[in-house]
């Protein structure tokens, strides 16, 4: 399956900003400070931070002086970025180093992305085909599609993935018999084809999906970890 073109609006006409490298330092306009990683992969150690703090994680509070932790969980992050990225993470000299750093100097923030939202949508109601439709849904409308999530589904010409649901549903109203009746039954209509197609793809893909899903609810778990002792990812 061929990379999707990254598209300049997302669904609802609103632009989208593409992928960024997270590898080089950056200048801050405002105070010609300098910054290590991209504001968002400070975004995803605070979301991870927040759930370790409102779900009784225990956090190593030592590990985060000059974070003000008491007043995370139920403070958003842009407020809490404004007032905390100078002493932080920003350093005067190129060459200086910051006084929190990440654990690697490459971190996959895409990769990192793709486990959260793993970790929003998971629910024991949900097989790993049902939470990757959800987020794959979602993307296509709202962002675009990265490495890390592009061959999770095959794509539909309008941009959407496959509807899992709906196809699910019809499945179980056919039932089991239904089910053999249609695949035997020889002057099948459009629909039927549609169907049957439609559900061989997901057929054919599910194990790679359930596989994509449980190594992304894996590294959530292992983030969430590593934040209570102060690391990220």
């Amino acid at each position: 399956m061929s990379k999707k073109k990254i598209p300049e609006r997302n669904m609802k006409g609103r632009k989208l900003f593409r992928k960024q490298d997270d590898s080089s330092l950056r200048q801050d306009k405002e105070t010609g400070m300098w910054i290590r990683h991209r504001k968002t992969t400070y975004l995803y150690w605070y979301k991870f931070l927040q759930v370790c703090l409102k779900e009784g994680y225990k956090v190593d509070k030592s590990k985060y002086r000059g974070w003000d932790i008491n007043t995370i969980a139920d403070t958003k992050f842009d407020d809490w970025w404004e007032s905390h990225k100078r002493k932080l993470f920003y350093v005067k000299e190129r060459t200086g180093t910051p006084k929190v750093q990440l654990s690697t100097p490459k971190p996959k923030r895409e990769y990192i992305r793709m486990s959260w939202l793993v970790y929003c949508y998971d629910s024991p109601d949900l097989e790993g085909i049902d939470i990757a439709y959800k987020i794959i849904k979602r993307e296509c409308i709202n962002r675009y599609l990265t490495n890390s999530n592009q061959r999770w589904f095959p794509i539909k010409k309008d941009g959407l993935p496959l509807d899992v649901e709906k196809i699910k549903t019809y499945k179980r109203d056919l039932g089991l018999r239904g089910h053999r009746d249609l695949r035997k039954k020889k002057n099948k209509t459009k629909n039927d084809i549609l169907y049957l197609n439609n559900l061989d793809a997901l057929l054919k893909y599910r194990n790679r999906i359930s596989k994509a899903i449980t190594e992304h609810r894996m590294n959530a778990n292992k983030i969430l970890e590593h934040v209570c002792n102060g690391r990220f990812p």
